[in-house]
This record gives structure tokens, sequence and C-alpha cells, in this order.
């Protein structure tokens, strides 16, 4: 009977079993998926490296492009790639520098525009949209070189997406023109490109008021320097109306723009 009972017990036992499921093995990834992965892993690897190497960055980058399409890439992966496919702004301002006391010929653009232009696009073709941040890093990047004409057409840019414009955005460009100042030029045009640089300056104050956008101190004293190779008396007293609501003219009461404002 005991034999009888152990035996009717492991059978109990083998049925439970064998009636529970057991896990199926794991499908294996196909061929394409396996490299997919790969190709994401050295992209994440070459953007999150301490040792910084653009290039490397870039060419992963553009390699899983290829590959998958700008729609298959998550958003942070864009933006990191934006980050880390370039020097450092200060790195290209001592390039460029380097350049100068070598006697060689400055680019007429940022040397990665292209990437930075491509990025951009690529977030937009996969329906994403750039945050400021992004457009701001392109901005202090083409500020450091004085490449004032991107950053213009950067601010247009982001005025067309509707993107929240901030002092730093303006400062930025306003760093631009400043910089791009005390590049050396030749002569027969220095004269051209000081009265750009001055209409520009002031188009950006005009935007900055007409915004309502604060003119901080530190864009007060990038636009004075600009201002300073033009000596435009009319811009200067119009960016102190709007930054210290100061009129020049009749220092002992507020300018008139400002009579209905409390």
């Amino acid at each position: 009977r005991q034999g009888a009972a152990l035996d009717v017990h492991e059978l109990e036992h083998d049925t439970d079993k064998a009636s529970t499921p057991q896990p199926s093995p794991p499908t294996p990834l196909k061929p394409r998926e396996i490299l997919t992965k790969r190709k994401f892993q050295t992209l994440w690897d070459a953007v999150k490296a301490e040792t910084r190497d653009p290039n490397m960055v870039w060419g992963c980058y553009v390699d899983l492009l290829n590959y998958i399409g700008p729609e298959n890439i998550p958003l942070e992966l864009h933006q990191r790639t934006l980050r880390r496919c370039s020097p450092r702004p200060w790195d290209m301002r001592a390039w460029y520098a380097r350049r100068l006391a070598e006697g060689k010929r400055l680019p007429a653009a940022h040397v990665n525009e292209t990437r930075f232009r491509s990025i951009i696009y690529n977030i937009r073709a996969a329906g994403y949209t750039p945050n400021i941040d992004d457009y701001h890093h392109i901005l202090r990047h083409f500020a450091a070189v004085g490449y004032h004409f991107g950053a213009l057409h950067v601010l247009r840019e982001v005025t067309h997406l509707g993107l929240p414009r901030s002092p730093k955005t303006y400062g930025l460009c306003l760093m631009a023109i400043c910089r791009r100042l005390s590049l050396p030029c030749k002569r027969v045009v220095r004269d051209d490109i000081i009265q750009d640089a001055s209409e520009q300056c002031a188009r950006l104050l005009k935007d900055m008021w007409q915004d309502g956008i604060p003119v901080t101190a530190i864009n007060v004293d990038i636009a004075t320097r600009i201002l300073k190779h033009s000596m435009d008396l009319e811009v200067f007293e119009r960016m102190m109306r709007v930054a210290y609501a100061i009129d020049l003219a009749y220092p002992d009461r507020p300018p008139i723009e400002l009579w209905d404002r409390s």
C-alpha cells in the first residue's frame, strides 16, 4: 500500500510538471537586427566617450543614419551627436587663432556647419522639433569664430519655428558680429563690414524691443563694442533708451516710448 501510494504521488507530481508551461527558448535575432544593435552601441559609446573624437562620432552617426534612416534614431541620440560632432567652441576659436598666427586664410564659414545643418534637418525629418538649447549650441560655435551670417540664419529659423528666444539667443548673435569685427580683413571691404555689422546690431536691438525681450548688461556691452567701430550715435541712443530708459536728448525724463508704462 505504501508503495502504491508513493507511485500515485510521483505520478501526480509528474502530471503537475507536465501541465506547467515551460518557457520557450528566446528567438534568435536576425543578422540585420544584430548589426543594427551593434551600430547603435558603437554610436552611443562614441558620444559618451570621455576623450572627444568628433570625426569618430560623425562617422558612426552617418553609418547608422544610412542604415536605418533618421526616423529610427531617438531624439536624444541626434542631440548628443550634435554636441559631439565638432570640437568645443573654445577649441575652434583657438584653431582659428593658430591659423591667423601662421598666416593662413580663415574659412568663410564654420568648418562643421554642414554637420550641424544635417543633424537639425534629420531631427525635423524624423518628426521631432529641435529645442532652443540645440540652436544655442550652434550659436555658440558661430559666435566663437565670428560667423555672423550663420548666426543670423539660425535666429531666423528659431523665429520661424516659434521657439522661445531669450537675451542669450540675441547675445550669441551679437557676439558673432563682434567677433567678426575683430578678425582681419582687406582694407577695401573694411568699411562695408563695419556698416553691415552696425545695421545688423541695430536690427537685433529693435527686434528685442518689439518682442519684449530684456536687453541685459552683457548684451549692451557687446553692442557697444560693435557700435564703437561705426560710431553710429543714433543706434547707440536707441539702445540706451531700450536698455536703461535713458533718452540722451532729454536725460531729465524717461523716453516718450515709456510714458504709458508704469
